[in-house]
């Protein structure tokens, strides 16, 4: 029984149960691993580490052209073709683009710090988006869009513009900082607002407001006010001006009357046109006058009418004029005779006679022709019928249509003369009769109105004929029509000033005489101008005036800078 007390354990001192140990290290090792993960959290939230999995960036991959063609993985825009860069920022893409580029050509084109670039203009191939970007065969991209450079036609010459560019890349920004840049190129950016993109020529946005410095005042030139838009002076070799043909002119003073050329119609004369109509009805029992165009004299019958109204009012004029002293009955029954359209010479065969026609005669009014013939033997016709109608073309009329510019210069009682494809060679003299006091909206011409004698029938109406009208004379500065250029907007001459040079020159212009025309402001007497050729000196002065706009552009490129890269 002692053995058994010695053995005995205090209270605290019992031995574990089983597998108390190993849930223990258990335990510890999980809050081991808590603590790491915890640790590790706190880490990559602070920076101080980078873990991959879930907390790595996912790269994506674009095209600069085409911001929405989007994919995991490197490859060209399925668009352009164009290496679509990553997504992460501009330094980024660009050191892929570098990496990507292939190894230029040594020595050709390449300037100190601006390696992987070629502005050569014989290379025969070259990128469509940057035409500056030039390579030697067809394996390489640009270095600025890594677009694959497409094929120029081998032995063309380059593009001027091309030739006359620096190598040196002037112009060219790629630096992120910069307040502007060129959005169809988004790389090409700009130290200030208000410089144009040096690929497309367009004008720069914004990137940053707060960044962009102020645009400085440009000295500009004032305008002159005698020089035509667009146009500026040039200077050409003898051989250039003998060449083109060119021909000059000197701007003389002088008195000069001319004519004034206007093409117009024959028509009869309105004076002289006659309408037979009936005033009652009946039928027309014989025709005197069959045909249009036959020749009538005035008091000619024309046709015989028997009316009913016609034959009841003679015999009640013959009844008023047989009752004793009933004069106003008979003078009442006459007046109701030529009311009704019978003639003085009609009545007094009714008065000889005694008694009733039973068919009137109509007779012409006038001596003329027939011009048109609506009568048809014993056919009805009712009052206001027109039968016939005559005209008198001993004399004629020509409408002449005179130009606006001319209108001016036209007045009554100038003489013409007329000629006729009818009689060549032959002309008719006239004088001005009338002009219209309105303006022909559709041809821009003034009516004029010409009388001509035809005694003899020559002038047939419905002739086309050229006329020529006196004008009064007129003093002042001339030179040849041909020297003058009216675009619409501006009129402008070529004052040549010796040496091969050509000054335009803005004018206002006066009357047009034949071959010369009027300068009323713009030239002194005695200058010379360009009268034959002028086409070949226009466009010369646009083409010059438009590289002189670029080459502005071009020195400001150039003032800018080094490239940032």
């Amino acid at each position: 029984m002692k053995n058994d007390e010695s053995t005995e354990l205090h209270e605290g001192d019992e031995a574990p149960p089983p597998g108390t140990r190993a849930a223990a290290a258990v335990r510890w090792i999980i809050i081991a691993l808590s603590a790491l993960i915890a640790f590790g959290a706190v880490a990559s939230h602070c920076g101080l580490i980078q873990c991959g999995g879930s907390t790595a960036k996912r790269a994506l991959y674009h095209c600069p052209m085409h911001p929405s063609v989007i994919q995991e993985s490197p490859g060209d825009c399925p668009i352009c073709g164009m290496s679509l860069v990553p997504v992460e920022g501009p330094s980024e893409a660009k050191s892929a683009a570098q990496d990507d580029a292939p190894p230029p050509e040594t020595g050709a084109g390449l300037e100190p710090g601006h390696e992987q670039h070629r502005h050569e203009p014989n290379d025969a191939w070259y990128c469509p988006m940057h035409p500056l970007e030039t390579w030697p065969d067809a394996t390489g991209r640009c270095p600025i869009c890594k677009m694959k450079v497409s094929h120029r036609e081998l032995g063309a010459p380059p593009p001027q513009w091309l030739v006359t560019l620096p190598k040196g890349h002037e112009g060219h920004h790629h630096n992120p900082n910069d307040p502007t840049y060129c959005p169809q190129h988004p790389l090409e950016t700009f130290p200030m607002p208000g410089a144009p993109c040096p690929i497309c020529g367009g004008e720069p946005a914004i990137r940053d407001p707060a960044r962009a410095a102020p645009l400085p005042k440009a000295e500009l030139a004032p305008a002159s006010p005698t020089r035509p838009t667009g146009l500026v002076p040039i200077e050409l070799s003898n051989e250039r001006i003998q060449l083109a043909g060119l021909k000059m002119a000197r701007a003389e003073r002088d008195t000069v009357t001319s004519k004034i050329e206007a093409s117009g119609l024959l028509t009869p004369d309105e004076e002289r046109l006659a309408k037979v109509q009936l005033r009652a009805s009946g039928w027309l029992e014989k025709l005197y006058v069959t045909k249009t165009g036959e020749q009538v004299r005035a008091g000619q019958p024309l046709a015989a009418l028997y009316s009913p109204e016609l034959f009841a009012a003679q015999q009640e004029y013959l009844r008023a004029r047989a009752a004793p002293r009933d004069e106003l009955l008979a003078s009442a029954a006459r007046a109701k005779l030529e009311l009704l359209g019978v003639a003085p010479s009609e009545l007094e065969r009714i008065e000889q006679r005694g008694s009733a026609e039973r068919a009137l005669l109509l007779r012409a009014p006038v001596s003329g022709v027939v011009l048109q013939k609506n009568a048809v033997e014993g056919s009805y016709v009712e009052p206001g019928t027109e039968l016939f109608q005559l005209a008198d073309l001993r004399r004629v009329w020509l409408l002449a249509d005179v130009p606006e510019r001319e209108a001016g210069r036209v007045v009554e009682g100038a003489r013409t003369t007329l000629e006729l494809a009818a009689w060549p060679g032959e002309q008719f003299v006239g004088k001005v009769d009338f002009l219209y006091p309105t303006l022909e909206t559709k041809t821009r011409s003034l009516k004029a109105r010409i009388l001509f004698a035809n005694p003899a029938g020559r002038l047939k109406p419905g002739m086309f004929g050229r006329v020529r009208i006196d004008a009064p004379s007129a003093e002042g500065l001339f030179i040849p029509r041909a020297a003058a250029i009216d675009d619409g907007k501006e009129q402008y001459l070529f004052v040549a000033r010796g040496g091969g040079r050509f000054e335009p020159r803005l004018v206002k212009l006066g009357a047009r005489f034949e071959e010369r025309i009027m300068v009323l402001e713009g030239l002194k007497e005695g200058e010379e101008v360009v009268a034959s050729g002028n086409f070949f000196i226009d466009s010369e002065s646009r083409l010059r005036a438009a590289v002189e706009a670029m080459e502005p552009q071009h020195k400001s490129g150039a003032s800018d800078g080094q490239h940032h890269h």
